[in-house]
């Protein structure tokens, strides 16, 4: 690896032991060390037109300590030396002066782990290094498709590495380089009223084929300029992985963390073995999942080593995903510990309040994609949603939102006209419970949970769907 842009194992590992051995300097007894950033080239679009075009290196670090059991974090932007030390004393400062809390104990930072990681960072070369004119030469080719159409696009192009690193006192040590290439891409009308979405991420920049990611956004605003009216009611749809992947977002953060079981709004909450949906659902978090387009997480901001979690196997329920704090939290006085499943929230997700999935996979089955619509009689297709509130009814996965970018009647098991944007309010768990067909091909498509991470998904055929109300638009 050459690329400039990248701190390099070396230097950020010296870098991250110089903050614990500051922060033991200051009073620490245990310290951590991580770090997140990269250099990511960013080309964004609106009607056609490049709007902005860049690159955003930034990096951050964190460094936190343990004194008498108490905790303290401080992060920062300047990633050397002096910078991390600074932020050791911060961090020494904050914990001595936090009180105590009663049966509150320690667990301790991440320890040398014996367990080999899943999978390594995906690091292109290619990726790393794409020029904005590279970019726009790309996304020419896709603004001349939509002119066959009279389209106009809209969206972002974003390339470059990220690298990843951990140290702790307690023997932990973790280095990561990735690369990731993202085109979102939404074609519309000039009034916005018709309009497609396609969406490409993965580590290799030459696996995007720009041109087929055009049709299909293209193809979709195309066909959505002639609109039907439908009365809302349950129907049944076929789910595009862009809308699939929604869903699963939103359990894994009602349900799938120790944050909701530890709240007991878990869906999973008690229900370890039970049947709670169709045996042809399998749904897990998998850095070590084999796809040509995952985008794999080795470890988490705490160096803990990710392990596999399976959610829901075969309708089943399963397990939930833990960092170090929810997994002292879960384990019983005099019991064997619990242990972290590596799901730490990454430095940028500040608001995150316990695990975060990273590597969320919704298992293929055997049908292809295709051939799903045929299984409908009269229905719906949905390329994707919007505005979903998955705060309703966590413990059923109730939630609400719009449909957008292209929704379109089936009829006799064929695509025909599209129609105006429908609200859905429906609980997703029961949902998968009447799943009629699952695609045996996967998407990648980007986490809108964690700043990195992706999930891997199938469209699904889901029987008597509830859709309660309609849009203007």
């Amino acid at each position: 690896m050459n690329d400039p842009r990248l701190h390099g194992e070396d230097r950020l590992g010296s870098v991250l032991a110089g903050a614990l051995r500051a922060a033991r300097e200051a009073g620490a007894a245990e310290a951590e060390a991580s770090y997140e950033g990269g250099a990511l080239g960013v080309t964004r679009f609106a009607g056609s037109y490049f709007i902005q075009a860049g690159e955003v290196v930034e990096g951050r670090a964190r460094v936190r300590v343990a004194i008498d059991g108490r905790l303290g974090a401080a992060t920062t932007g300047m990633i050397d030396a002096e910078g991390l030390a600074e932020a050791a004393q911060r961090a020494v400062d904050i914990a001595a002066h936090r009180p105590g809390r009663a049966g509150h104990t320690f667990a301790g930072f991440a320890r040398r782990s014996e367990q080999p990681p899943l999978a390594a960072g995906r690091y292109l070369e290619g990726t790393a290094q794409v020029s904005p004119a590279e970019r726009a030469r790309r996304l020419a080719r896709v603004f001349r498709r939509a002119v066959a159409d009279d389209l106009l696009c809209a969206g972002s192009f974003a390339t470059g590495p990220t690298e990843l690193a951990v140290a702790t006192t307690a023997g932990a040590s973790a280095y990561a380089a990735c690369t990731e290439a993202l085109l979102e891409l939404v074609a519309q009308n000039g009034g916005g009223e018709a309009s497609g979405y396609a969406v490409f991420y993965g580590p290799d920049v030459d696996a995007l084929d720009d041109a087929g990611l055009a049709d299909e956004a293209c193809g979709t605003a195309a066909r959505a300029r002639q609109v039907v009216e439908i009365e809302p009611g349950p129907m049944d749809v076929v789910l595009a992985p862009a809308a699939v992947a929604e869903a699963l977002e939103w359990m894994a953060h009602t349900s799938f963390s120790a944050r909701a079981l530890l709240d007991g709004a878990s869906l999973l909450a008690g229900r370890e073995g039970q049947p709670l949906c169709a045996p042809e659902v399998t749904v897990r978090d998998d850095a070590g999942f084999a796809h040509p387009q995952a985008l794999p997480l080795p470890f988490d901001s705490e160096g803990t080593v990710r392990r596999a979690v399976t959610f829901i196997d075969r309708g089943r329920g399963g397990e939930v995903m833990r960092d170090l704090g929810t997994a002292a939290k879960l384990g019983e006085p005099g019991g064997p510990p619990v242990r972290s499943t590596g799901h730490a929230p990454s430095l940028a997700d500040e608001m995150a309040d316990g695990p975060v999935a990273a590597n969320l996979v919704m298992l293929p089955g055997e049908t292809p994609a295709a051939q799903l619509v045929g299984r409908v009689e009269r229905g719906l297709y949905v390329t994707r949603f919007h505005y979903v509130n998955g705060y309703l009814d966590p413990r059923r996965a109730v939630m609400t939102g719009m449909t957008r970018d292209g929704t379109f009647v089936i009829e006799d098991g064929r695509l025909g006209a599209a129609v105006r944007n429908l609200r859905f309010t429906e609980s997703f768990l029961e949902a998968l419970g009447r799943v009629g067909g699952v695609g045996r091909e996967l998407a990648c498509v980007p986490s809108r949970a964690s700043s990195i991470g992706s999930v891997l998904c199938p469209t699904l055929l889901v029987r008597g769907f509830h859709f309660t109300g309609g849009s203007s638009r």
